[in-house]
């Protein structure tokens, strides 16, 4: 299991500092097409961080988070 949560970790860590560097970007022109202060982008960087500390947790965590489980007696029983 350790494998698969590191691999799983890698892989979402991977993509988020993907999405993070698209949002990044948008946002330095955003601060420079409205002139906004130096604190916005440290602000967005401490988020961006802190949010891809949290999705590698939750990765970790909850190995199959979104691939559904394995039936039950009573999905059987309806089916």
């Amino acid at each position: 299991m350790v494998k698969g949560g590191v691999r799983r970790a890698l892989i979402v860590l991977l993509s988020y500092g993907l999405g993070a560097v698209v949002v990044y970007a948008g946002a330095v022109f955003v601060a420079r097409l409205l002139v906004l202060p130096e604190l916005f982008l440290r602000l967005l960087v401490v988020i961006l961080a802190g949010g891809a500390v949290a999705a590698v947790w939750l990765a970790w965590i909850y190995p199959r988070l979104g691939h559904g489980g394995a039936p039950t007696d009573d999905t059987r029983r309806e089916a």
